[in-house]
């Protein structure tokens, strides 16, 4: 019997902006993150629709991205989506927040639900993503930078279910 697979891309938020007295999930990104984003976005595109090394599972396109909230992250999908054309859309997931003490239970829950889709993305914040990507992948921690992004292959055995920490690290790609 032949394995699930399904492409999960871990992506950090690009370049944000600081401004005083704004509330951190209303800070948005700069310009450069702006630029950040559409440069991850050709190079993600890229990544999962051509026939190269970067990605042998070549997804013809990316099935959902799911986002925290957060305007930073909110605007790196919108700009990434541009990009990936997500069937389902670019959908908000609170679960995805800096504050979430759900980020790896729901995350993996959603994987675990969308096995075989061709891919699946994920745009967060850096402590959220380190978390997850130490539940994904069993080398050492990815510690993403602004505008950086890692493609997970996930598989599930022939009876359907996949064991945590059993990803593989395709490649990584920086805005």
């Amino acid at each position: 019997m032949s394995s699930v697979t399904t492409l999960v891309i871990l992506v950090r938020h690009a370049e944000r902006e600081f401004v005083p007295k704004v509330p951190d999930d209303l800070q948005g990104l700069t310009p450069k993150g702006r630029k950040q984003s559409q440069s991850l976005g050709a190079k993600l595109l890229q990544a999962i629709s051509e026939p190269n090394s970067l990605s042998p599972l070549n997804p013809l396109s990316t099935s959902i991205i799911f986002s925290s909230p957060a305007l930073r992250c909110m605007q790196t999908s919108q700009i990434l989506g541009n990009f990936l054309h997500p069937q389902a859309g670019v959908q908000p997931a609170k679960e995805l927040m800096v504050t979430s003490t759900a980020v790896c239970s729901w995350s993996l829950a959603v994987i675990g639900a969308n096995l075989g889709i061709p891919c699946l993305v994920l745009v967060s914040h850096k402590p959220e993503l380190f978390e997850l990507s130490t539940r994904l992948y069993p080398g050492r921690p990815l510690e993403l930078k602004e505008a950086e992004a890692v493609g997970i292959e996930v598989s599930a055995a022939g009876n359907g279910m996949w064991q945590v920490g059993t990803g593989k690290l395709l490649w990584r790609v920086k805005g």
